[in-house]
This record gives C-alpha cells, sequence and structure tokens, in this order.
C-alpha cells in the first residue's frame, strides 16, 4: 500500500519480520517500509513519524544526488577499466580469477561497462567471501551478482544464498567488504535487530562510517 505523510510519499509492504524497517533509496530519494504482517496500519504510522526527521534528512540527501548529472557510458567504462588495471596488480587479488580472453576484452575497450564491473566484482568477491566466511563461520550456498540498482546485496537466509549489485563495482574495497559481511550475518540473523548490529560491530567496529559511504540511507 502507499500513504502520504506530511507530504512524503511513502511505500509500505508487509513481510513475514519482527521489526519495522525504513529505507529510502539511493539515487530517488523514494521511502520504503517493510514491516510485519501482525503490525496494523495505525502502528506502522506511528512509527513512521517517529522517524519523520531521519526520513526527511535522508530524502533530502537522495534527491540532491538525483540532481547530479549520471554518468556517461564512456566515464564508467574508464573507471572500470583503471579499477580492473589496479587489480592486475593487487597482491590481495593474485592469482586474478579472470580469463584471458575476458583480460584482452577489456584492455582492447571490446566489453561493455556492465560487463567489465561484473567482471571486476566477480574477481573481488572470489576472494573476499571465503575469507570472511572463514572469519565469521558462516557459509553461503552459493552468490550471484546481478546488474540492479535496487540493492547493493542481499540474503536469502533460508537458502543461504547472497546477491550483489554489480554497482558496487566501482566502490571501494571496504564498501564492498561490509556488504558481504552484512549478507553473510543476515544468514544467522534475518532482520536488523540489535544481535545483528554487535555482530557487525564485532568483526567490523566502523561498519556504520562504512556505510555512510555507500549512500544508500538504512534505519539505524
Amino acid at each position: 500500500m502507499e500513504i502520504t505523510l506530511e507530504g512524503i510519499r511513502i511505500e509500505v509492504t508487509k513481510k513475514k519480520m519482527k521489526n519495522l524497517r525504513i529505507r529510502v533509496t539511493n539515487p530517488d530519494g523514494a521511502v520504503k517500509v517493510s514491516a510485519p504482517h501482525g503490525m496494523s496500519d495505525r502502528e506502522i504510522k506511528s512509527k513512521i513519524l517517529e522517524n519523520l526527521d531521519w526520513i526527511r534528512k535522508h530524502t533530502e540527501s537522495g534527491n540532491n544526488s538525483a540532481q547530479k548529472e549520471p554518468k556517461s557510458e564512456e566515464q564508467r567504462l574508464a573507471e572500470l577499466t583503471e579499477i580492473f588495471l589496479g587489480l592486475l596488480n593487487d597482491s590481495r587479488f593474485f592469482p586474478l580469477n579472470v580469463s584471458g580472453q575476458k583480460v584482452s576484452g577489456i584492455l582492447d575497450g571490446k566489453l561493455s561497462a556492465d560487463d567489465v564491473a561484473r567482471i571486476v566484482l566477480e574477481a573481488k568477491l572470489s576472494k573476499m567471501i571465503p575469507l570472511w566466511e572463514q572469519k565469521t563461520g558462516l557459509y553461503c550456498s552459493s552468490w550471484k551478482i546481478k546488474n540492479v540498482k535496487s540493492y547493493w546485496g542481499k540474503c536469502n537466509y533460508k537458502t543461504r544464498e547472497l546477491f550483489f549489485s554489480s554497482q558496487l563495482a566501482q566502490r571501494g574495497n571496504d564498501c564492498i567488504e561490509y556488504v558481504v559481511l552484512h549478507e553473510l550475518a543476515h544468514i544467522k540473523y534475518p532482520d536488523h535487530q540489535s544481535d545483528f548490529k554487535l555482530f557487525l560491530s564485532n568483526y567490523m567496529p566502523d561498519w556504520r562510517k562504512i556505510r555512510n559511504k555507500l549512500k544508500l540511507p538504512e534505519q539505524p
């Protein structure tokens, strides 16, 4: 359903969950709320009103971001190619899990920005995920990269499948590692309860600071 509170349009979806969650998507500043099936409309509105200052702050941030001129395909490709070249000399990702054919395609400029983004992120995740699985003792059954802009990462805690946005390829390694840890944590903690946040803090004390870099606001 969709409601409007003090001039702000809010999309509300009821799900099987314990706590209400508020999210402001980037870059359009759309407000989305997920609420437990058993929560009444009155309770939902009350919770939203309690967080109205937070919502206003981040919708304004999202709208300002939306006004920026989007990067062209050529700009994205140039940035991603530079990131890929950096991987070739980064010992953390050696040996690089990229075929010679893909390397040639990137160097010869025959691949699109989306193709290069997927290759870059796949090379990084193939090293980062096993590392964080070993650190946390939480293991996914599989992981996939999707060309989406609506989320950075997703976890199906029932099947232990992880999904990552190819848009992460242009983010710093700390941001990518945060998303990996975040989604692995959902295998154990499906919701963003206090135990979930404590788990993140134990393994990545500055996770809130890193999350803010992603500019995909989420209720604190």
